[in-house]
């Protein structure tokens, strides 16, 4: 699980349902040390960050979720990847700062994980006996 300090929340909250199923780097990374990393991921989980595009220049396989951005002009451009938007929500992508929904977020909540899982194993080398996840 990678990010930034901001994301340390977050990453509590998966570690609390995943347990030691995963690693944990979560505001411990340089950026020399997060490009290396990603570099030798067989796959990136990413929203529309910086994170995405450093994957997509090292080659590594991308399913990335996105909510009010258009992937069109955001990326990824180029590499394997996988576009997850719930782009039947009227307001998707609708390029605000701020969600005016009353749930807030609605086309990100709507992403489930059984679709993301699938993304990840669609782009998985089929060589990789012991398959991981990274989410960012």
């Amino acid at each position: 699980v990678l990010g930034g300090q901001e994301d340390l929340p977050a990453a509590w909250q998966i570690r609390r349902v995943a347990g030691n199923s995963a690693c944990y780097l979560t505001g411990q990374l340089t950026l020399r040390q997060l490009i290396a990393f990603i570099a030798h991921c067989d796959s990136l989980v990413t929203g529309d960050t910086g994170p995405m595009h450093i994957a997509t220049a090292v080659d590594t396989p991308v399913v990335a979720l996105f909510g009010r951005a258009e992937p069109r002009q955001t990326g990824p451009f180029r590499g394997k990847s996988i576009i997850i938007q719930k782009k039947y929500l009227p307001c998707v992508p609708c390029l605000s700062r701020r969600c005016l929904l009353p749930l807030e977020k609605l086309c990100m909540h709507l992403i489930t994980p059984q679709e993301v899982a699938e993304a990840v194993l669609t782009l998985l080398p089929q060589r990789s006996p012991k398959r991981q996840v990274m989410v960012l």
